[in-house]
């Protein structure tokens, strides 16, 4: 297990937007599992709410007239494993990943579900380290471009529009075989 050097973690907490007061709580967002019995799963667990919730408050403000299907499908949109993989790979996360030898020697360090796990347990680390508030801004500023991208109609798949195009002009729904 080799840990990342506080110039490293300098420069990733720059790139996040944030600077941790208790330092162990990121060093514990950046553990895998498989580095020890000290991981970052329960923090990942916080994480992942914080982050669906910042999403979540930010697609009802900025479509008001959407129903909760709507809302619900461009939360799951933008809060995505490749997603938040990306925006892992955006901040350059890997290099400062904690991870056990199998996991390095496997590849670990750029698997898409590690990547967006840590991202999600790094929000929980920042909800502990400064609360729910701070946690929601800095999960809005890490989706804000994926949020001002989305529109509802990046929610309707292929079967869906066919069927909503058909029922418009009073025409049979299609028979799919």
């Amino acid at each position: 297990m080799s840990e990342p050097s506080q110039p490293q973690l300098d420069a990733l907490q720059g790139r996040l937007c944030y600077q941790f007061s208790d330092p162990t709580l990121l060093k514990r967002a950046l553990t895998h599992r498989s580095a020890g019995r000290h991981h970052n799963e329960r923090l990942e667990f916080l994480g992942d709410a914080v982050i669906g919730l910042a999403a979540a408050s930010a697609f009802y403000n900025r479509f008001p007239e959407a129903d909760e299907g709507v809302l619900s499908r461009l939360r799951a949109l933008v809060v995505s494993g490749h997603s938040l993989a990306a925006i892992a790979k955006a901040v350059d996360l890997s290099p400062c990943l904690i991870l056990g030898e199998s996991e390095r020697k496997s590849g670990g360090r750029h698997r898409d579900s590690i990547l967006a796990d840590t991202l999600e347990a790094l929000l929980g680390a920042v909800a502990l380290d400064a609360g729910l508030e701070t946690a929601i801004q800095v999960a809005s500023e890490w989706l804000r471009s994926a949020i001002e991208s989305a529109s509802p109609s990046d929610t309707i798949d292929a079967k869906t529009q066919l069927q909503e195009w058909c029922q418009a002009r009073g025409e049979a729904l299609p028979e799919y075989t």
